[in-house]
């Protein structure tokens, strides 16, 4: 499917083999079991040394008063003091707490932070560096101003070293359709190639390395040195200005083979390669990420409830306890 392709080039797609992960299943519903046996069975073995006498006096208690009882805590009053004590006698229950707390905390930050990210995507990708609406690639190059309204690109297909895509566009010096911007927000240097970040990270480059990128249909390689890094999160996408892309890859000069444009054209079917709405793919894209973004945010919520659940349960142990 075509918009499958397109989604490709953004995200490196894992092959899934199997659709009910049976072994994955068995495991999550085991491995709780095994920590519970096995904590349980230490607790066990710690009281079953310990006398009769001592499980009721409590003599736990007694000692950790006895450690706790150093002069650091005589700046303090009587009822801060006793405070203090009675927190540390059960630490560990603290400590669970609070460790539990900050665990639900995590997966509540991390489900708003991922689902901002996400809306991001779509509004710092498609509508701040992509002021396009249409783009089209035709199967052969052009040469000329037969459309006037839009603006002239150049397209390449190339693999790198991990024969992973990396499409490669030749832009007008001047492009008001491509926005790019570096990592520090200025304007990027594109007097060499420069790349999207997903494909900095993947080919593991920076600014003046060499990348060695390959033709697949004549299987010539090409040097290119990495001008900038701009700040576009999805696809493995490089620009080059256009007259520096005709003279790399050895097109003629001023030869284009696609234009992008605010307005639609009625371009025959039978010379066009790729015809690109831009506003189907972000419903497209937005459609596609739905799924994501609702397991986000019921992330969301299941940590926010077990946040309260956690505090509750333990308040409630801590009062029982002060009662007797």
């Amino acid at each position: 499917l075509p918009f499958i392709d397109l989604y490709k080039t953004y995200f490196n797609i894992p092959i899934i083999y199997n659709v009910v992960p049976i072994r994955e299943i068995i495991f999550s519903i085991l491995l709780p079991g095994v920590f519970v046996i096995f904590s349980s069975i230490l607790g066990i073995l710690k009281l079953l040394k310990k006398e009769p006498v001592e499980l009721i006096r409590g003599d736990d208690n007694e000692k950790v008063f006895k450690f706790i009882d150093f002069p650091l805590l005589d700046r303090f009053n009587f009822i801060n003091k006793i405070m203090i004590k009675y927190g540390l006698i059960r630490i560990s229950r603290e400590l669970v707490m609070i460790t539990g707390i900050a665990f639900a905390a995590f997966l509540l930050i991390y489900g708003f932070t991922a689902e901002r990210e996400i809306r991001g995507i779509v509004e710092n990708t498609f509508n701040r560096a992509f002021n396009y609406n249409y783009m089209y690639i035709f199967n052969e190059t052009l040469r000329g101003e037969k459309y006037r309204e839009a603006e002239r690109f150049n397209v390449i297909y190339l693999t790198d070293e991990k024969n992973s895509n990396v499409i490669i566009y030749g832009i007008e010096s001047n492009s008001k359709m491509i926005k790019l911007t570096n990592l520090k927000g200025e304007n990027a240097d594109i007097s060499g190639l420069v790349i999207t970040k997903p494909l900095a990270i993947k080919l593991g480059v920076k600014i003046g390395d060499k990348v060695a990128l390959k033709n697949n249909v004549d299987d010539k390689i090409f040097m290119l040195t990495i001008s900038d890094i701009v700040d576009i999160n999805l696809g493995n996408y490089g620009y080059m200005r256009l007259v520096d892309f005709n003279q790399t890859f050895d097109y003629p000069e001023g030869s284009y083979r696609g234009i992008f444009s605010k307005v639609a054209y009625d371009i025959k079917k039978s010379i066009l390669f790729l015809e690109q709405d831009k506003s189907y793919i972000i419903e497209s894209f937005k459609n596609t990420i739905e799924p994501m973004r609702k397991m986000l945010s019921l992330i969301g919520g299941i940590s926010s409830i077990l946040s309260l659940a956690i505090t509750y349960v333990f308040s409630n142990l801590i009062i029982n306890e002060n009662r007797k």
